[in-house]
């Protein structure tokens, strides 16, 4: 690993090597770009202000699951998603929740009894989206592939004839984007490099740019009113003063790694952070505002895809491409929740809640179909077929096709 801090002082360590699953394409290459090969648990978590709720996207279907009655809702609305869902973002208040993705759909979710009230198909994916504001003047903004941002009211009306206004555009996939703490700044991360703060709802006027990853940013996570941590594809994680445009400090590892920074504890102030396609998560504090300290790596079952912490007990939630997992803070380190603990029993029920929406991969259905035909065929146990199952098999599935042409029969195999 390599230390770069402010002026130039770096530190040298041996490099950790990256474990990878076989066969799971979790790309942040360009986050919420690429669809992955096969669908992890769930792609997005999302915590309500007041911790109340979760919402998470599963694919294309999207969940919000209540801490207080241990039970979920599946959005569906007129028209659900159809593709992988990319984004999912609360307003102030914990009133409504906007929903994005590949289908190039944004929604917007009412919680009283989770209606659609707004819905816009833009011409692109929906890269991130976000709730500025509060009252009546919130409103929804969101990014697309094409690097633009553009904004639609959250309450009152709206002219589906008329493209929602652009406030402002990068020339590369917008990545992430975020708010400032007091909602004065928006600050756009692209796959080119650089991350920009601008003033925000007059976002032509930008107060300064972050130069200095050499690969696509992946996330932004905002610290407070100076301070943001960005990953990237060049295997760093850095920290900047976002209103002057200053790097402070750089954490890397010397072989090739995207960095991906999810969340920060409202509790201790913790970072959670993930390489892409390790098992494991890595979590950081930041010292005197200049520093980035690892404190933890927690083993995670397989690749992790998202994580955050709830806002009020501190425990950190962890989306891998298999399974949800939760740690909590025990004295001075982080371990995996145990039964007796009061979030346990409503995980169980949030991993189910999320099994119930999902579809086996289609891999996994053939497999299931094929050993029950089998089993109902020969009244064996499923397994294996043997050459001469199979050679019959290959035989069963041909299929013909008889064409008449005038008095000519023709039979094609295939």
């Amino acid at each position: 690993m390599e230390v770069v801090a402010e002026g130039g002082a770096v530190e040298g360590q041996e490099g950790t090597s990256l474990a990878s699953d076989q066969g799971v394409a979790i790309s942040h290459t360009g986050r919420n770009t690429d669809t992955p090969a096969s669908n992890p648990f769930a792609q997005v978590l999302r915590f309500r202000n007041d911790g109340a709720s979760l919402a998470l996207a599963s694919s294309s279907a999207v969940l919000v699951f209540d801490f207080t009655s241990a039970s979920h809702t599946t959005l569906t609305g007129t028209t659900p998603h159809t593709a992988a869902v990319r984004t999912l973002a609360w307003d102030r208040e914990g009133k409504h929740l906007v929903s994005g993705g590949d289908d190039k759909m944004v929604q917007v979710w009412r919680a009283t009894d989770w209606s659609v009230t707004k819905s816009w198909t833009n011409s692109k994916k929906v890269t991130v989206a976000l709730i500025a504001g509060a009252d009546e003047n919130a409103q929804v903004v969101f990014a697309d592939m094409f690097g633009e941002v553009r904004t639609i009211p959250l309450h009152g009306p709206m002219d589906d004839s008329i493209k929602p206004p652009i406030i402002l555009g990068h020339v590369s996939v917008i990545q992430d984007m975020v708010l400032s703490p007091q909602g004065d700044f928006i600050l756009t991360a692209d796959r080119d490099e650089k991350i920009r703060t601008s003033h925000y709802p007059k976002a032509y006027n930008i107060e300064s740019y972050c130069m200095g990853h050499t690969q696509f940013v992946t996330r932004i996570v905002v610290l407070d009113d100076q301070l943001v941590v960005s990953g990237g594809g060049d295997g760093t994680l850095r920290l900047w003063n976002y209103r002057v445009g200053r790097l402070l400090y750089t954490h890397k590892v010397s072989q090739p790694a995207t960095f991906v920074p999810t969340s920060r504890s409202t509790q201790t102030g913790h970072v959670a952070t993930f390489v892409e396609g390790d098992k494991n998560v890595q979590l950081f504090t930041v010292e005197g505002n200049k520093k980035l300290n690892l404190i933890q790596t927690l083993a995670t079952p397989s690749a992790v895809v998202d994580a955050a912490f709830h806002p009020t007990d501190g425990t950190l939630w962890v989306s891998c491409v298999t399974i949800i997992v939760v740690f909590v803070l025990a004295g001075q380190a982080y371990e995996e929740i145990q039964s007796t603990h009061a979030q346990y029993g409503k995980l169980v029920t949030l991993r189910g809640s999320v099994l119930s929406v999902q579809a086996p991969p289609l891999s996994e259905r053939a497999v299931q179909f094929t050993r029950l035909e089998k089993k109902i065929r020969t009244g064996g146990d499923g397994g294996a077929p043997d050459n001469a199952t199979t050679t019959n098999n290959n035989n069963n599935n041909k299929r013909r096709r008889t064409e008449k042409d005038g008095t000519t029969t023709t039979t094609v195999n295939h």
